[in-house]
């Protein structure tokens, strides 16, 4: 959704709609009006909100128009708007911008109650800072570690591996639940593919435009939001402070990722009720509910946060790592360093806070193939197929794939599979093939698990990849995990078909978070010289140095089985301690957003 949405041009890839509709509320003065008056308004108090470089203006049925001071909406109004696909930059910075954070830090020098600043930071985002600033991934911690704690004076800072390790691993349960669990009623009679939900953009579109779709979302949260809810709560009660008086600051590397900040909470406290997105009417400026990000800024805004509070980033670049460059650094020395800035009861080591727990293609997660890697292990314990294997099919461009597990003693056999989807153009076709398939379920034969059996290709078609794939085959590509073929092999003759899959990961950015729209893709002379190709070489630098993250492996639920039953306890307690529900802690909800034929916008397409 935000993959071209930048501090300096105000586009989003569906234009929104030149007036904005918002609900009013005029306050009268009542002696002012008849009570034949007072009727009158309050059944055509219906008006046009019309923002122009002029002025703001309102513009009632007759066509009469009236000046107005200028109204501040918020992120939650966006959500609850039908109008636009997703919002303009305008409304996204005006709760979530570097100058918001600025303005709570001034404010909060003058406050006799003063909140506990606390940031986390997504390894996207790490990549393209570290690409962008030319340094390594545990030199750009450590400046990252000067500015906010030396320099902003913030008492924590911490990775977000945990909660992404807990959203794949919660995410992974769900989709055996529903696609391998025969026992399960709700389940067992539901068709097609579970569709991630991590991407705002993705979540805003399909709620805008794709309702018939929601209800094939996972309801698992993203790590953004629960790592805030973790990291609120150990900090609240190690300062013994409120949980409001935690200030999170969240580092992304997508702007739609201020959207899933403002997004009300379906599960709230005891007396809180399931959320409703289409009534912002008591959620403005976050009042009402349970809020786990206070402010959410991607790494474009970071550094123009750097440039104007001054901080002298080359001056600490050459001087203060001056003796600690890390060019042969030491594990052990890092974590330590983590370990200062995280709250006392943190689940885990520094590293593992900061490091990465599994490898494959995939930059947003790896949700697809962990969970075929999952599968694997699950099959091999309890059905005893020990000759399994993950193979890739690739689509027609490099934004679309799929993963097959298969039995090698039954002639390859599919046993589960799961597709990546990045970009609009691809999400598009996956709404037309859903879409077909919701309504001609048993045309092309459904299989046990409720989805359609895969395409073959034509003749022709497969002997030309045939000829295609052993010109490749010499060459052959890196294996993932236990010998799995992530580059082809026996796939080759087949098309990928995502509604055929368990689960699809799908992501509004081409090439997925790596290159989310609030990435720093190279500089302005790059994109004026050859912007294709600098963007290609800016994404894959960034790949780089996102797989430059230490590899952890003892959050590894794959490989590691105690970590399985260690995190499912942790999530046990926190919710105990917290008097907290768990659906509070992992799940979020989703709600369609009726246009009104009144109000409709009408778009650039």
């Amino acid at each position: 959704m935000s993959a071209i949405l930048s501090a300096d041009d105000l586009n989003d890839f569906i234009t929104p709609g030149l007036a904005c509709i918002k609900p009013d509320m005029i306050t009268r003065n009542k002696n002012q009006n008849s009570k034949q008056e007072t009727q009158d308004i309050e059944h055509e108090n219906e008006y046009e909100i019309k923002v122009t470089d002029t002025g703001v203006f309102e513009i009632s049925k007759d066509g009469s128009r009236k000046t107005l001071d200028q109204v501040n909406i918020s992120l939650t109004d966006c959500l609850a708007c039908s109008g636009c696909i997703t919002s303009a930059e305008e409304i996204l910075i005006s709760n979530h911008s570097h100058k918001k954070l600025i303005s709570d830090l001034e404010e909060n020098k003058n406050n006799t109650n003063k909140k506990q600043f606390a940031v986390s930071i997504s390894n996207q985002t790490r990549a393209s800072l570290a690409n962008s600033l030319n340094l390594s991934i545990y030199n750009i911690d450590l400046l990252l570690i000067d500015f906010f704690i030396d320099f902003l004076k913030f008492q924590y800072i911490v990775g977000t591996e945990l909660a992404r390790v807990i959203s794949l691993y919660y995410s992974i349960q769900d989709i055996i639940n529903k696609q391998h669990n025969t026992d399960n009623e709700k389940t067992k009679n539901s068709k097609g593919p579970l569709l991630s939900s991590i991407c705002p953009g993705w979540v805003c579109y399909a709620e805008k435009t794709h309702p018939f779709i929601l209800s094939q979302l996972s309801d698992i949260k993203s790590e953004q939001q629960i790592i805030g809810t973790i990291l609120k709560n150990l900090v609240s009660s190690e300062l013994n402070c409120a949980i409001d008086n935690v200030y999170h600051l969240s580092i992304m590397p997508c702007f739609d990722k201020k959207l899933e900040a403002a997004r009300p909470e379906k599960f709230g406290q005891q007396d809180s009720k399931s959320g409703d997105n289409n009534n912002s009417k008591n959620n403005n400026n976050n009042q009402g509910r349970d809020v786990d990000v206070d402010c959410v800024i991607t790494a474009k805004e970071l550094i123009q946060l750097m440039i104007e509070m001054n901080y002298p980033v080359n001056e600490v670049i050459e001087k203060k790592f001056d003796n600690f460059y890390l060019k042969n650094y030491n594990l052990d020395e890092m974590n330590e360093i983590y370990l200062k800035y995280l709250p006392k009861k943190w689940p885990i080591d520094g590293i593992e806070s900061w490091g990465n727990n599994f490898n494959g293609d995939s930059t947003s997660g790896n949700y697809s193939y962990i969970y075929l890697l999952y599968l694997q292990k699950k099959l091999k314990k309890e059905k005893n197929m020990n000759n399994t294997k993950i193979i890739k099919i690739n689509g027609k461009n490099s934004d679309i794939y799929e993963y097959h597990l298969v039995n090698l003693d039954d002639n390859n056999n599919k046993l589960g599979s799961a597709s990546v989807i990045n970009g609009f153009k691809n999400i598009q076709n996956l709404i037309r093939k859903l879409k077909t398939n919701s309504s001609n379920s048993n045309s092309n034969g459904v299989i046990g698990n409720g989805s359609v059996k895969p395409k073959r290709m034509n003749g022709l078609v497969a002997k030309r990849r045939a000829r295609e794939l052993s010109k490749k085959r010499g060459n052959a590509g890196r294996n993932g995990r236990n010998g799995n073929d992530i580059n082809g092999g026996v796939s080759g003759l087949l098309q990928v078909d995502p509604v055929s899959c368990d689960f699809v990961e799908v992501m509004a950015c081409p090439s997925g978070c790596i290159n989310g729209g609030g990435q720093i893709n190279g500089s302005e002379q790059d994109k004026d010289k050859n912007s294709d190709k600098a963007l290609k070489k800016n994404i894959e630098d960034s790949t780089l140095k996102y797989e430059d993250i230490e590899k952890i492996k003892k959050l590894d639920f794959i490989e590691n089985d105690q970590a399985e039953a260690k995190m499912t306890e942790f999530i046990k307690m926190f919710c105990k301690q917290y008097k907290m529900e768990e659906n509070r802690f992992l799940r979020t909800g989703f709600n369609e957003v009726v246009s009104n034929p009144d109000t409709i916008i009408f778009s650039k397409w």
